[in-house]
Protein backbone atom coordinates (compact mmCIF):
# COMPACT_ATOMS: atom_id res chain seq x y z
CA UNK A 1 0.00 0.00 0.00
CA UNK A 2 1.53 3.33 -1.04
CA UNK A 3 1.82 6.18 1.43
CA UNK A 4 2.97 9.76 1.17
CA UNK A 5 3.60 12.92 3.14
CA UNK A 6 1.53 15.54 1.31
CA UNK A 7 2.69 19.11 0.80
CA UNK A 8 -0.18 21.04 2.43
CA UNK A 9 -0.74 18.81 5.42
CA UNK A 10 0.29 15.33 6.44
CA UNK A 11 -1.78 12.29 5.66
CA UNK A 12 -0.69 8.67 5.70
CA UNK A 13 -2.70 6.16 3.73
CA UNK A 14 -1.00 3.24 5.40
CA UNK A 15 -2.32 2.53 8.88
CA UNK A 16 -0.28 3.99 11.78
CA UNK A 17 2.82 4.36 9.63
CA UNK A 18 4.12 7.32 11.56
CA UNK A 19 3.29 6.58 15.17
CA UNK A 20 4.11 9.49 17.53
CA UNK A 21 6.18 7.18 19.74
CA UNK A 22 8.71 6.43 16.98
CA UNK A 23 11.94 8.43 16.94
CA UNK A 24 14.74 7.60 14.53
CA UNK A 25 18.26 7.71 15.95
CA UNK A 26 20.60 10.02 14.03
CA UNK A 27 24.16 9.13 14.91
CA UNK A 28 27.12 11.48 15.10
CA UNK A 29 29.22 11.21 11.95
CA UNK A 30 32.47 12.52 10.52
CA UNK A 31 33.07 11.64 6.86
CA UNK A 32 35.12 12.64 3.85
CA UNK A 33 33.39 12.67 0.48
CA UNK A 34 34.76 13.04 -3.00
CA UNK A 35 32.78 15.36 -5.25
CA UNK A 36 33.09 15.45 -9.03
CA UNK A 37 31.10 18.02 -10.99
CA UNK A 38 31.46 20.13 -14.11
CA UNK A 39 34.01 22.36 -12.37
CA UNK A 40 36.38 19.58 -11.35
CA UNK A 41 37.20 17.33 -8.40
CA UNK A 42 36.77 18.33 -4.74
CA UNK A 43 36.80 16.88 -1.23
CA UNK A 44 34.19 17.52 1.44
CA UNK A 45 34.73 17.14 5.18
CA UNK A 46 31.29 16.68 6.70
CA UNK A 47 30.62 16.52 10.45
CA UNK A 48 27.12 16.06 11.83
CA UNK A 49 25.37 15.26 15.07
CA UNK A 50 23.15 16.51 17.86
CA UNK A 51 24.21 19.16 20.37
CA UNK A 52 22.25 20.24 23.45
CA UNK A 53 20.23 17.02 23.02
CA UNK A 54 17.73 18.60 20.64
CA UNK A 55 19.74 20.62 18.12
CA UNK A 56 21.16 18.97 15.04
CA UNK A 57 24.22 20.49 13.35
CA UNK A 58 25.95 19.85 10.04
CA UNK A 59 29.34 21.43 9.30
CA UNK A 60 30.92 21.20 5.84
CA UNK A 61 34.28 22.19 4.40
CA UNK A 62 34.92 21.92 0.66
CA UNK A 63 38.52 21.77 -0.48
CA UNK A 64 40.25 21.49 -3.82
CA UNK A 65 42.44 18.69 -2.46
CA UNK A 66 43.00 16.76 0.77
CA UNK A 67 45.54 19.32 1.92
CA UNK A 68 44.29 20.84 5.18
CA UNK A 69 45.19 24.50 4.80
CA UNK A 70 43.11 27.67 4.95
CA UNK A 71 44.16 28.57 1.41
CA UNK A 72 42.67 25.31 0.17
CA UNK A 73 39.13 25.98 1.48
CA UNK A 74 36.70 26.80 -1.32
CA UNK A 75 33.45 26.66 0.61
CA UNK A 76 32.26 26.19 4.17
CA UNK A 77 28.87 26.01 5.83
CA UNK A 78 27.05 25.25 9.05
CA UNK A 79 23.33 24.55 9.47
CA UNK A 80 21.37 24.03 12.70
CA UNK A 81 17.94 22.48 13.17
CA UNK A 82 15.90 21.61 16.23
CA UNK A 83 13.82 18.57 17.14
CA UNK A 84 10.12 19.29 16.88
CA UNK A 85 6.84 17.69 15.80
CA UNK A 86 4.47 18.52 13.00
CA UNK A 87 0.78 18.34 13.89
CA UNK A 88 1.93 17.06 17.32
CA UNK A 89 2.76 13.69 15.81
CA UNK A 90 5.37 13.56 13.03
CA UNK A 91 8.98 14.09 14.25
CA UNK A 92 10.78 16.77 12.25
CA UNK A 93 14.01 18.76 12.28
CA UNK A 94 12.88 22.38 12.31
CA UNK A 95 15.35 24.84 10.69
CA UNK A 96 16.89 27.40 13.06
CA UNK A 97 19.87 29.06 11.37
CA UNK A 98 22.61 28.57 8.82
CA UNK A 99 25.68 30.24 7.36
CA UNK A 100 27.25 29.51 3.99
CA UNK A 101 30.51 31.00 2.66
CA UNK A 102 32.00 30.51 -0.78
CA UNK A 103 34.96 32.04 -2.58
CA UNK A 104 34.57 33.14 -6.20
CA UNK A 105 37.82 34.29 -7.81
CA UNK A 106 39.35 34.62 -4.31
CA UNK A 107 36.54 36.94 -3.16
CA UNK A 108 34.39 35.96 -0.18
CA UNK A 109 30.59 35.68 -0.38
CA UNK A 110 28.54 34.84 2.74
CA UNK A 111 24.85 34.23 3.32
CA UNK A 112 23.37 33.88 6.82
CA UNK A 113 19.85 32.68 7.60
CA UNK A 114 17.85 33.00 10.82
CA UNK A 115 14.40 31.40 10.98
CA UNK A 116 11.54 32.68 13.11
CA UNK A 117 9.31 29.61 13.01
CA UNK A 118 6.53 31.24 15.02
CA UNK A 119 6.22 34.29 12.77
CA UNK A 120 7.11 32.09 9.78
CA UNK A 121 9.70 34.47 8.39
CA UNK A 122 13.34 34.12 7.41
CA UNK A 123 15.90 36.87 7.96
CA UNK A 124 18.51 36.63 5.24
CA UNK A 125 21.78 38.57 5.47
CA UNK A 126 24.18 38.80 2.53
CA UNK A 127 27.80 39.92 2.61
CA UNK A 128 29.77 40.17 -0.61
CA UNK A 129 31.86 42.52 -2.78
CA UNK A 130 28.81 43.10 -5.01
CA UNK A 131 26.08 45.60 -4.08
CA UNK A 132 23.15 43.47 -5.24
CA UNK A 133 24.31 40.75 -2.83
CA UNK A 134 24.57 42.88 0.29
CA UNK A 135 22.30 43.71 3.21
CA UNK A 136 19.31 42.10 4.92
CA UNK A 137 16.06 40.74 3.53
CA UNK A 138 12.93 39.36 5.17
CA UNK A 139 11.41 36.40 3.34
CA UNK A 140 8.06 34.86 4.24
CA UNK A 141 7.71 31.10 4.55
CA UNK A 142 5.45 29.42 1.99
CA UNK A 143 1.87 29.15 3.25
CA UNK A 144 2.07 25.37 3.60
CA UNK A 145 2.62 24.09 7.12
CA UNK A 146 4.70 21.07 6.28
CA UNK A 147 8.24 19.72 6.58
CA UNK A 148 11.16 22.04 5.72
CA UNK A 149 14.65 20.60 5.18
CA UNK A 150 17.99 22.32 4.66
CA UNK A 151 19.57 20.99 1.47
CA UNK A 152 22.76 20.41 3.50
CA UNK A 153 20.77 18.29 6.02
CA UNK A 154 18.34 16.71 3.60
CA UNK A 155 19.11 13.04 4.29
CA UNK A 156 18.96 13.39 8.08
CA UNK A 157 15.86 15.58 7.87
CA UNK A 158 13.96 13.03 5.80
CA UNK A 159 15.32 10.13 7.85
CA UNK A 160 14.30 11.72 11.17
CA UNK A 161 10.70 12.04 9.97
CA UNK A 162 10.73 8.18 9.87
CA UNK A 163 9.87 8.25 6.16
CA UNK A 164 12.89 6.25 5.01
CA UNK A 165 12.36 3.45 7.53
CA UNK A 166 8.65 3.24 6.77
CA UNK A 167 9.12 3.29 2.99
CA UNK A 168 11.58 0.39 3.25
CA UNK A 169 9.09 -1.52 5.34
CA UNK A 170 6.27 -0.88 2.86
CA UNK A 171 8.57 -1.04 -0.22
CA UNK A 172 6.96 2.12 -1.58
CA UNK A 173 6.35 5.73 -0.63
CA UNK A 174 6.97 9.41 -1.33
CA UNK A 175 7.44 12.42 0.91
CA UNK A 176 6.54 15.96 -0.15
CA UNK A 177 8.23 18.86 1.61
CA UNK A 178 10.19 22.08 1.03
CA UNK A 179 13.91 22.15 0.34
CA UNK A 180 15.75 25.14 1.83
CA UNK A 181 18.68 26.16 -0.34
CA UNK A 182 20.93 27.23 2.52
CA UNK A 183 23.54 28.43 0.00
CA UNK A 184 21.08 30.89 -1.60
CA UNK A 185 21.77 32.96 -3.69
CA UNK A 186 25.36 31.81 -4.33
CA UNK A 187 24.47 28.14 -4.73
CA UNK A 188 22.37 29.18 -7.72
CA UNK A 189 25.52 30.67 -9.28
CA UNK A 190 27.30 27.33 -9.04
CA UNK A 191 24.65 25.06 -10.53
CA UNK A 192 22.45 25.49 -13.60
CA UNK A 193 18.68 25.95 -13.69
CA UNK A 194 18.14 26.19 -9.92
CA UNK A 195 15.34 28.74 -9.33
CA UNK A 196 16.18 32.03 -7.68
CA UNK A 197 14.39 31.20 -4.43
CA UNK A 198 15.16 30.01 -0.91
CA UNK A 199 12.29 27.50 -0.70
CA UNK A 200 11.59 24.94 -3.42
CA UNK A 201 8.97 22.21 -3.32
CA UNK A 202 10.53 18.77 -3.36
CA UNK A 203 9.56 15.12 -3.28
CA UNK A 204 11.66 12.25 -1.91
CA UNK A 205 10.67 8.95 -3.53
CA UNK A 206 11.58 5.35 -2.70
CA UNK A 207 12.90 3.74 -5.88
CA UNK A 208 13.66 0.17 -4.87
CA UNK A 209 16.89 -1.77 -4.36
CA UNK A 210 19.70 -2.18 -6.88
CA UNK A 211 21.65 -5.32 -7.82
CA UNK A 212 24.19 -4.88 -5.00
CA UNK A 213 21.53 -4.37 -2.31
CA UNK A 214 21.70 -0.58 -2.02
CA UNK A 215 18.48 1.31 -1.36
CA UNK A 216 17.62 3.88 -4.03
CA UNK A 217 15.76 7.14 -3.47
CA UNK A 218 15.14 10.04 -5.83
CA UNK A 219 14.80 13.70 -4.89
CA UNK A 220 12.65 15.62 -7.36
CA UNK A 221 13.10 19.35 -6.84
CA UNK A 222 13.01 22.46 -9.03
CA UNK A 223 12.80 20.40 -12.19
CA UNK A 224 15.90 18.43 -11.18
CA UNK A 225 16.34 14.75 -10.24
CA UNK A 226 18.97 13.78 -7.67
CA UNK A 227 19.59 10.08 -6.97
CA UNK A 228 20.65 8.78 -3.54
CA UNK A 229 22.09 5.33 -2.76
CA UNK A 230 22.02 4.07 0.85
CA UNK A 231 23.74 1.03 2.31
CA UNK A 232 22.01 -1.49 4.58
CA UNK A 233 22.68 0.71 7.62
CA UNK A 234 21.04 3.63 5.79
CA UNK A 235 24.30 5.51 5.36
CA UNK A 236 24.82 7.46 2.14
CA UNK A 237 27.09 5.68 -0.31
CA UNK A 238 26.66 7.83 -3.43
CA UNK A 239 24.68 10.75 -4.80
CA UNK A 240 24.17 11.34 -8.53
CA UNK A 241 22.91 14.62 -9.98
CA UNK A 242 23.24 13.78 -13.64
CA UNK A 243 22.04 17.07 -15.13
CA UNK A 244 24.81 18.88 -13.24
CA UNK A 245 27.54 16.30 -13.91
CA UNK A 246 27.61 15.82 -10.13
CA UNK A 247 28.75 12.65 -8.34
CA UNK A 248 29.29 12.45 -4.58
CA UNK A 249 30.80 9.35 -2.97
CA UNK A 250 32.46 8.36 0.28
CA UNK A 251 36.21 8.73 0.06
CA UNK A 252 38.25 5.83 1.38
CA UNK A 253 41.78 6.84 2.37
CA UNK A 254 44.09 4.01 1.38
CA UNK A 255 47.00 3.21 3.66
CA UNK A 256 50.47 2.89 2.22
CA UNK A 257 51.11 0.11 4.73
CA UNK A 258 50.24 -3.37 3.43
Amino acid sequence: MKFSILIFSIFFTSCSLFAPSIEVEIKKESEIYKLIDNDGEFYINRNSGFIKKDQFVVKRLVRGSLQKSEDNILEKSVSISKKSKLNNSVPILMPLKSQFTVWFEQKQYTTSMNFDNEKRVLELELQSPEKHWQGKRIIDFPKDKTVYCFFSQLVECVKYSTFIHRSLKEKTGSMNFYVIWDGFPYFQEQYLNIPDEVFSRGQFIFDGTNSVGQYRFTLEVAGQSIFYLFDKELNIEKVFWISQGYTLSKYQIKSDIN
